[in-house]
């Protein structure tokens, strides 16, 4: 549990270390700083995970795509967190089997069999055993009819697992921070890194909940804010990375699930023409529907707030699934939910417009090391998967370097996380909400225990019932009141969050028209 909002807790003591950004990062940062014994606070401007981590797609991916890039170490340890998350949150995993169509030549059936054959091989030297093995499935051999079309030349299947929401991870690792001492407050920006005689001294924060400035005092920080880490570049913190950005959107659909995870080849151009890109786009079963993601679009900067998506770039990726599998049989009103998310692309300009690819390593800058202050780290991850060992990894390095006499880190041989389930009822599961009695528990739950501030927060990350598509308005209206309770709104507060999260799914038309009739 992670307990209410109290964020007058970080005004009342001096913290070891503030962690800024509470996506899978920072969530594990502060999960293993206090665990170690280390005085941790966590903020996070948004709600906890709302950013990339909720637009992630939702896979525990082993790290075949390293070994392609051959990159053994990534490889290694995305195939040993993989299990590890697998086990902190057994609830939230689920073994996904991917099937990539190969294109018919001579040479990429080659190379797919190469493929499963060093996969094999590499898993079973990294981890001991490789069950069940990848393989080139030849010419629709094994795999079920749906996909005949696609499997004409057959193509490689590969086993991973699927991380059915993010979101409640990031809450379940949070709780155990709390467990171990710490402090966690959402919606609580930071405006300003202090720094004090060539040290970090804290950060000036602001309160959304009231728009009351706070002042954070503590000795080390370090900023896990993700795409947004840019904007909290202190002056004479060393020189700002080149860091390029893609804005990605997953569409949850509501047609039958595919058999399998399908990686469709995707080929895109660039403006100019100069390049053409080509990556794999994935289908695949999610909760009894379909999952399909993600398109890819580079940007300038990230949006301040929420991650706009529009409708016109919801139908437009829609219609690219559409005709490169047309089994799908896809309308709009199939949309049922969006979710994106901001990728960092390092190694590029940073206005990618001509040439984007998605990071393989985090970056990480120890600020003092370019003449920055002290105490200070930026740390921004690209792979969720691997999140938890980069904390490891960023904590054992800060105690290296300021001769910090730390325990070792024990995250990785935890017991599993009890707040990992898909709901903060246990009992909702993975399915819509259609009583309103029943949502009105969820709201009260999630606003006491976990920091529930919207209805949005309720139905799309304390549960997945607004995954689903909208929810009712008589369900709606339970749980806004339940809020409004808990939370002292107003009434014109109530039905202003109201309309704000049915303008949500209005604005990627995702609202079907019997439900619209009910608005």
């Amino acid at each position: 549990m992670i307990g209410p909002r109290a964020s007058a807790a970080l005004e009342a003591e001096s913290f070891d270390l503030l962690v800024i950004g509470g996506g899978v990062l920072g969530a594990f940062l502060a999960w293993d700083a206090s665990s170690r014994g280390l005085k941790t606070a966590l903020i996070e401007r948004d709600d906890f995970g709302a950013g990339t981590t909720a637009g992630s797609g939702r896979v525990l991916h082993g790290g075949l795509r390293s070994l392609q890039h051959l990159d053994a170490g990534t490889a290694i340890r995305s195939l040993r967190e993989r299990d590890t998350i697998s086990r902190l949150a057994p609830g939230l995993c689920a073994p996904l089997p991917f099937f990539f169509p190969a294109d018919g030549s001579f040479r990429e059936s080659m190379l797919m069999r190469g493929a499963a054959l060093a996969w094999n091989g590499f898993t079973r030297s990294a981890s001991g055993h490789v069950s069940p093995p990848a393989r080139f499935a030849a010419r629709r051999s094994g795999l079920p009819g749906e996909l005949r079309d696609l499997a004409l030349n057959g193509g490689l299947v590969v086993h991973e697992r699927q991380i059915v929401s993010p979101e409640r991870l990031v809450l379940a690792v949070l709780a155990a921070a709390v467990a171990a001492g710490g402090v966690v407050c959402n919606r609580v920006e930071a405006e300003q890194i202090l720094t004090a005689g060539g040290r970090v001294a804290g950060a000036r924060a602001r309160d959304h909940s009231d728009d009351r400035q706070l002042e954070i005092r503590a000795t080390r920080v370090i900023n896990a804010a993700g795409a947004w880490a840019a904007s909290l570049w202190p002056e004479r913190a060393g020189p700002r990375p080149s860091i390029g950005l893609a804005k990605g959107i997953h569409l949850l659909l509501d047609r039958p699930p595919p058999p399998l995870a399908l990686g469709l080849p995707w080929s895109e151009q660039s403006a100019t023409g100069r390049w053409n890109r080509k990556r794999r786009v994935f289908v695949m079963p999610w909760a009894g529907i379909t999952l399909a993601g993600a398109s890819w679009q580079p940007v300038e900067s990230p949006a301040e707030g929420a991650i706009e998506v529009g409708r016109r770039e919801v139908d437009e990726f829609r219609q690219g699934l559409q005709a490169r599998w047309p089994e799908l049989d896809l309308s709009a009103e199939h949309v049922r939910f969006v979710t994106a998310g901001h990728y960092p692309l390092f190694g590029v300009s940073s206005v990618p417009r001509d040439r984007f690819e998605a990071a393989r390593r985090p970056f990480v800058r120890h600020h003092s090391e370019s003449g920055g202050p002290e105490g200070l780290i930026t740390a921004i991850g690209v792979k969720l998967t691997t999140a938890r060992a980069l904390a490891e990894r960023i904590l054992d390095q800060m105690a290296l370097r300021e001769d910090l006499h730390l325990p070792a880190c024990a995250t990785a041989d935890a017991p599993p996380l009890p707040g990992a389930t898909p709901a903060s009822i246990p009992e909702i599961g993975f399915e819509p909400i259609r009583d309103p009695e029943l949502a009105r528990c969820l709201a009260r739950v999630a606003a006491e225990r976990e920091q529930a501030g919207s209805l949005a927060d309720v139905f799309l990350r304390r549960s997945v019932a607004g995954q689903f598509g909208l929810p009712a308005r008589d369900v709606l209206e339970a749980a806004a009141a339940e809020l409004a309770r808990a939370l002292a709104w107003t009434d014109a507060r109530r039905r202003a969050d109201i309309r704000s999260f049915v303008q949500s799914y209005e604005g990627i038309g995702a609202i079907s028209p019997e439900t619209e009739g009910s608005m």
